[in-house]
């Protein structure tokens, strides 16, 4: 299987699981048929990321959409995303994008 397929694969059951606030690296690897290890080795060396980094970036990336696309709550969207405390998304969305998620959607709706 090619990297980008892969990696696609991935992107895919991280997406269809997403709002399982209970979804964890341990499911994700029995959808593939990997081990944990496996998968770790292997994401690394495509992404140069870990697994839990690689979906919390997912995650953020898809938080940016829905900031951008819909009317939802930051809270809603961060429930909606699998994580179960706004404050902790809001923390990690700014590490990531040196913005916060409310910031960020004040910015979009000036311009």
């Amino acid at each position: 299987i090619s990297s980008k397929l892969f990696t696609a694969k991935v992107d895919q059951i991280i997406f269809s699981c997403m709002d399982q606030d209970d979804f964890r690296i341990k499911c994700l690897c029995e959808k593939l048929c990997m081990s944990r290890m496996q998968l770790h080795r292997k994401l690394k060396t495509l992404t140069g990321l870990s697994t839990s980094v690689y979906i919390r970036k997912l995650k953020l990336k898809r938080a940016l959409f829905l900031l951008e696309t819909t009317n939802l709550t930051i809270s809603e969207i961060a429930y909606k995303l699998g994580f179960k405390d706004p404050s902790y998304f809001t923390r990690i969305f700014v590490k990531e994008f040196s913005i916060s998620p409310s910031q960020l959607r004040k910015r979009w709706k000036i311009s």
